[in-house]
C-alpha cells in the first residue's frame, strides 16, 4: 500500500511543478507583471511620497517673490515749459554733463531764451541728471558728445596748423634779417667768392646761413694770409 501511495504522489508533484513553470512563463510574457516584479525587488514600489522637494504641497510651497516696488520718479526740476534741447558729456568718465535748457516761449510767441548748465552725476544734481537723460536719451547724448569731440579735434588741428604757419613766417623773417646783417659785413660784402655769397642769399635756415657766413669769413682770412706771405 505504501508503494502504491508513493507511485500516485509522484505524478501530482510533477504536475504541480509543471504548472508553476507554465505560470512563470506566462507571467514573464506579461510586461506589467515583470515591471511590478522588478519594482518589488528594488523596493521602490512604495507609492508617491507625500512630502518631497519636487512635489509641491501647501506645506513646502515657497512664497512667490514680491515684485520690486517701482522707484518713485524724481521731480522735474526745470521750470514750466522749459526743457533740455542739447547735452553732451564733458569728461571721459561721463560723470559731468553740459546741457542747453530752452525756456518757454513768450506771451506773443517770441522764442524763449536758452541757457547753458553744467551738472555732475551726484546727489546735488540727481534730479536734473535723470530728466536730461530721460528727455534726450543716452544715445543722443553720446552722439552729441562724439560730435563735440570731433569739433574740438578739428579746431585743435586748425590751431596747430595756424601756429605752424605763424612760426614759419617768423622764422623766415628772422632769416631774412640775418641775411641782411651778413651782407652788411665788409668781409662778406667785399668777398670775391661768388658761390659762398650765393649760398648766403639762398640759405633756407639759420644753420645753413651761419655755415655759409663762416665759410666766407674763413676763405677771406686764408686769402689775407696768402697775400701777406707773398
Amino acid at each position: 500500500m505504501a508503494e502504491e501511495n508513493i507511485v500516485q504522489a509522484e505524478p501530482l508533484e510533477s504536475e504541480s511543478t509543471e504548472a508553476e513553470a507554465a505560470n512563470r512563463t506566462l507571467d514573464r510574457r506579461d510586461q506589467d507583471f515583470e515591471q511590478a516584479e522588478v519594482k518589488d525587488r528594488l523596493h521602490i514600489n512604495k507609492g508617491i511620497p507625500e512630502k518631497t522637494a519636487w512635489v509641491i504641497t501647501e506645506e513646502n510651497r515657497k512664497p512667490e517673490p514680491r515684485k520690486e516696488e517701482q522707484k518713485q520718479e524724481p521731480r522735474n526740476p526745470f521750470p514750466d515749459m522749459a526743457y533740455p534741447i542739447h547735452a553732451f558729456y564733458t569728461n571721459d568718465k561721463k560723470s559731468k554733463l553740459r546741457f542747453v535748457l530752452k525756456q518757454g516761449d513768450g506771451p506773443e510767441g517770441q522764442p524763449g531764451p536758452v541757457e547753458n548748465h553744467d551738472i555732475e552725476n551726484n546727489s546735488h544734481h540727481q534730479d536734473a541728471w535723470y530728466w536730461v537723460h530721460k528727455l534726450l536719451g543716452k544715445d543722443s547724448i553720446q552722439k552729441a558728445t562724439n560730435a563735440q569731440i570731433d569739433s574740438i579735434n578739428k579746431m585743435r588741428k586748425k590751431a596747430e596748423a595756424a601756429g605752424k604757419d605763424e612760426r614759419h613766417k617768423q622764422e623766415q623773417e628772422e632769416l631774412f634779417q640775418a641775411k641782411i646783417a651778413a651782407f652788411e659785413m665788409d668781409i662778406i660784402r667785399n668777398s670775391k667768392h661768388r658761390k659762398v655769397k650765393s649760398g648766403i642769399r639762398r640759405a633756407k635756415s639759420m644753420i645753413e646761413l651761419n655755415g655759409f657766413v663762416g665759410a666766407a669769413i674763413a676763405l677771406e682770412m686764408m686769402n689775407d694770409r696768402t697775400e701777406t706771405t707773398d
